[in-house]
């Protein structure tokens, strides 16, 4: 008997097979963009100081991959101000440690 296959209501189970799968799943497409925002915040915040406008920053972002609207680019500033002003921990979007 293979012990990487166990015993489901369906059949065999190859959990080698299911680890590979999860292992390959990627996060969804608006997780991602919100990780790439949350990479790029420092710097969008320091253009916008500079009254580098939030087109102008949009453009940039779609340029290299980060495909949203303006509207989509607005929500996730404040998102990620409100996230920061809350202390949330950057990856697991729950309050910091102390």
């Amino acid at each position: 008997m293979n012990t990487d296959m166990i015993p489901s209501d369906g059949g065999q189970i190859d959990v080698e097979q299911l680890i590979a799968d999860i292992n390959a799943l990627k996060p969804s497409k608006r997780h991602q963009n919100v990780l790439m925002f949350r990479q790029m915040y420092a710097a969008i915040e320091k253009s916008l100081e500079r009254n580098v406008t939030q087109k102008e920053l949009l453009a940039s972002c779609v340029h290299h991959g980060l495909h949203i609207s303006l509207g989509g680019f607005r929500a996730l500033l404040l998102a990620e101000r409100k996230r920061r002003e809350a202390g949330e921990d950057e990856i697991l979007h729950r309050p910091a440690k102390k």
